[in-house]
């Protein structure tokens, strides 16, 4: 408000990326708790080609080849495999990776973090707060 600080809301990667870049950049957990996330896979019903789809998930989750998630866009990993590999491969960005509270959020804030819900007929409430507090 005072033109003190730079403040964003961002997705982790883009976060740890943009601190690569400017190593003052840092993480603030909110103290009412962060916005909770889990991104997922799926194969529509409808999909034509269902064992290309698999194919692709099954090579694309391997350790050897997710890890290059885990170096291009540092999101939070739950891949074991990507994990170890990027740790017996990549020692130096294995460590950044588990030290930091922006690919890794600590017990504490998960905790005290909330999930998204559906809120109804009040979206255009919310919708109108979101866009003021944007500044739009």
């Amino acid at each position: 408000i005072a033109g003190d600080a730079e403040m964003g809301v961002l997705w982790n990667a883009e976060a740890m990326l943009a601190s690569r870049e400017v190593p003052s950049y840092t993480w603030v957990f909110p103290s009412e708790g962060q916005f909770n996330w889990a991104d997922g896979y799926m194969i529509l019903a409808e999909a034509p080609h269902v064992d290309a789809a698999y194919a692709w998930l099954n090579y694309s989750l391997q350790g050897d080849v997710f890890w290059l998630m885990l170096r291009d866009f540092p999101y939070s990993n739950p891949n074991r495999a990507a994990l170890e590999y990027a740790k017996a491969n990549q020692p130096e960005l294995y460590a950044e990776y588990i030290n930091s509270p922006m690919t890794n959020t600590p017990a504490e804030n998960w905790a005290a973090g909330h999930w998204i819900e559906d809120v109804g007929e009040a979206m255009p409430a919310y919708d109108q707060l979101w866009t003021e507090v944007k500044g739009e």
